[in-house]
């Protein structure tokens, strides 16, 4: 959302009244619908630009040398509009450039929103302003106003409006739903087992409605894991009646090692497993997408301990992550899963089912992989989470180290305040007092070992005077030296600075604007790292790219052939959001692991751990889905790790594997004879999984289901979600499994 530190002190002189909606000022007397507020040169009704019907109102906006928000207000006639989804209105802008309009809505308690968007040049932009959204920040059965203006305009703003109207959000959106390979038959049963255990791909989606065969096998989930690894399994749970209060209870793994001095049996603590039961929600096919996948699932919630209810016919299922122990000793382990109604219950239909589980721990833990870069990019805790902002903040960090990140794409900088230009230094702040410093010393705390990717660029909101004048560049670069000092000082990370966020999208000026920033850098200040992110086109390459250290692709690399030249020229090569909805494991684990080993590159981000407007629960509330990894609680909401946050780690986790084989294969070759001989059966079986994936440099947008029909409007989904490179969704684990297979065979020397 828009917003200023000034909006806030805005004083309106408002008349009381209220507008009469649709509006569309056929009717003279509709000027007066609104109420204006200062700074308004011109406020009639005019005969161009109309969108419905043949008139409009016209505004100038007036400019100023001094900051000012000139608009007007638009009062609600009824203030109760908890069933609008969105009050709608239409901007023609005959100006050149793109033109920020802004808005502000007001309940009657005095809570204020702000928000706005680019108006397009020389075109209509429809606008609108979700309502719905905000039922979290206002008061929706107490509204007051919307007030529209220009925030701060230098010069006068000429716009025409037309056709206010609130507006529902029925036929918005176009649901996708799901259609099961088998559809149960005599339900509810009144005899035989009340419920059907069964097995699935943990990187599978398992609808409400994705009914077993009949035949189906006995579900006997195998694991491995290297010492201080998270792994998950699932079993998924069929209704043959209603089940009432379902929980899932996993006993001790007892195995080779950490005897029990009580029992003398060789255990892992059942409470080092976390036992989660998946939860489905509505979700965009991608972000703007008008599209959505009703009942997709895709967040990992805490068991409630009432336990959870299933009605016949319906599916269920438990997602379990082990977390071996970093001292757990090699060998093989078993556990009992027990899935049952709550005991005694008077509505207990069945007995419940024990699925046998075995664990293998590898003799090894996985390296650190330090000069790679994985991360999320981070806006920072989230207002719909409760609790302090500074302790949520830990809670994330501590969150994206134990999903494997090894650094931040962060959103949020310092204080404008704590700059001094002409001195050219930041007053940072002790930790636990600024968010920015509480993020830093965590960041060195919790050790994260890779540079921090850095997105708010705030020495440019703060240097003085134009781009392009010495003035502005001495004092960028000033600024930027004394943080990359300071940090190093205080044994901070690396910082990679990013100029402008996706300049190519951002038309001429913001191109202009990032190659001059990134040329300032290079020249006064060459010791500071810098990124560019975006499509690969000329821009990127020939124009900012030689001026950048790190080239972050969006979803899709350059052929094989540039980046290696990138590489022979020092560049640090990236790829970025190539599953910002995060309801795809498979996507999530093959481009953090496998595609990074296949592509050659140096790391992976994603867009969000939290970014979300009104209610993340609800990705139809606003123009943009929610972009999720970690579901904040909050409102009623328990939270917790989205299926592809969980995807994400199994694929760092691939490529630790990965490395672990090569440094393995190093150190025999170092040895000679039978171990030499060995590290080069291992490579080579190496190459061969690798040349088993049908390599593309595109990921964005190429994962498929299996099946995809569209008939009358409707859109179905059947099948699997997978990726177009040669692999199932169970070679993954395979693929694992053999790397970690050689890793034992050369640590054993045979």
């Amino acid at each position: 959302m828009l917003a200023t530190a000034n909006a806030a002190m805005l004083v309106l002189s408002l008349a009381t009244v209220s507008t009469r909606l649709p509006l569309s000022f056929e009717d003279p007397s509709d000027v007066a619908q609104l109420a204006q507020g200062s700074g308004l040169k011109v406020f009639e009704r005019v005969a161009e630009h109309a969108t419905d019907g043949d008139h409009s109102l016209h505004v100038v906006f007036a400019g100023s040398e001094a900051d000012s928000w000139p608009g007007f207000s638009l009062n609600f006639d009824a203030p109760d509009q908890t069933s609008a989804g969105a009050l709608a209105f239409d901007v023609f802008s005959p100006a050149a450039q793109p033109t920020p309009l802004a808005w502000r809505v007001d309940d009657l308690s005095g809570k204020r929103v702000f928000g706005g968007e680019s108006l397009a040049p020389g075109a209509t932009t429809h606008i609108k302003i979700w309502l719905r959204s905000l039922k979290y920040d206002l008061d929706l059965a107490h509204l007051q106003r919307v007030y529209i203006y220009i925030s701060k305009p230098r010069g006068d703003v000429e716009l025409f409006f037309d056709h206010f109207r609130l507006v529902t959000l029925e036929g918005s959106f176009l649901a996708v739903t799901h259609v099961p390979d088998r559809v149960p038959t005599g339900l509810p049963s009144p005899t035989g087992p009340a419920m059907i255990a069964f097995e699935r791909p943990w990187m599978q989606h398992v609808f409400a409605d994705d009914w077993p065969a009949e035949d189906e096998p006995a579900p006997k989930p195998s694991i491995a894991a290297a010492r201080g690894e998270y792994e998950p399994l699932t079993i998924c749970i069929a209704a043959r009646r209603d089940l009432h209060g379902l929980t899932a209870m996993i006993s001790d793994f007892t195995g080779p090692g950490n005897v029990d001095r009580v029992s003398g049996q060789a255990k892992i603590a059942a409470s080092a497993v976390d036992v989660r039961v998946v939860r489905a929600l509505d979700k965009r096919w991608t972000y703007p997408d008008t599209r959505y996948i009703a009942g997709m699932p895709v967040l990992l919630e805490a068991q409630p301990k009432e336990g959870v209810d299933l009605a016949a016919g319906r599916v269920g299922r438990f997602w379990l992550t082990v977390h071996v122990p970093p001292d757990a000793k090699p060998g093989d382990y078993k556990a009992i899963v027990t899935v049952a109604e709550k005991p005694l219950s008077p509505t207990a239909s069945g007995a419940p089912v024990q699925i046998p589980v075995s664990l293998h721990i590898y003799p090894f833990a996985l390296p650190e992989v330090k000069d790679k870069l994985w991360g999320v990019y981070y806006t920072g805790p989230t207002a719909f989470e409760e609790g302090e902002d500074l302790v949520k903040l830990e809670a994330h960090l501590r969150d994206m180290r134990a999903h494997g990140m090894t650094s931040v794409g962060l959103c949020f900088g310092w204080d404008p305040a704590q700059n001094n230009v002409e001195a050219k230094r930041v007053d940072f702040l002790p930790a636990g007092q600024g968010r920015y410093e509480t993020f830093m010393q965590l960041y060195h705390d919790l050790g994260f070992p890779a540079p921090l990717l850095q997105l708010a660029d705030t020495p440019q909101d703060i240097a003085a005077g134009p781009i392009n004048q010495p003035r502005f560049a001495e004092a960028y670069a000033g600024i930027w030296k004394y943080v990359e000092d300071y940090a190093a000082k205080q044994k901070g990370p690396k910082i990679i600075v990013q100029p402008v966020d996706e300049p190519a999208w951002g038309g001429a000026d913001a191109g202009e604007r990032n190659r001059v920033l990134l040329d300032i850098l290079r020249r006064l200040a060459p010791g500071i790292v810098t990124e560019q992110d975006g499509p690969d086109d000329d821009y990127f390459r020939h124009v900012a790219g030689p001026l950048c250290d790190v080239w972050n692709f969006n979803g899709s690399l350059p052929p094989p052939e540039v980046v290696a030249s990138a590489h022979k020229d020092g560049k640090t090569v990236l790829i970025y959001n190539c599953d910002v909805e995060f309801y795809r494991p498979v996507v999530d684990r093959y481009v953090a692991g496998w595609f990074q080993e296949a592509a050659g590159i140096d790391g992976c981000f994603n867009w969000a751990y939290q970014s979300v407007a009104g209610d993340p629960y609800d990705d139809q509330d606003g123009p943009l889905g929610d972009e999720v990894a970690y579901y904040p609680p909050g409102h009623g909401h328990v939270g917790g790790p989205s299926i592809g946050w969980e995807g994400m780690r199994e694929g760092i986790d691939d490529y630790r594997y990965i490395a672990l084989l090569r440094d393995l294969i190093v150190a025999a070759r170092k040895k000679g004879g039978r171990s030499a001989e060995l590290a080069s059966r291992a490579e080579s079986d190496l190459k061969e999984i690798l040349a088993s994936i049908k390599y593309n440099s595109s990921v964005r947008e190429t994962p498929a289901w299996d099946k995809v029909t569209t008939k009358d409007g409707k859109v179905t989904i059947g099948g699997s979600l997978n990726l177009p490179n040669g692999w199932s969704l169970e070679d993954y684990d395979h693929a694992r499994r053999h790397v970690a297979d050689w890793c034992v065979r050369l640590l054993a020397g045979r």
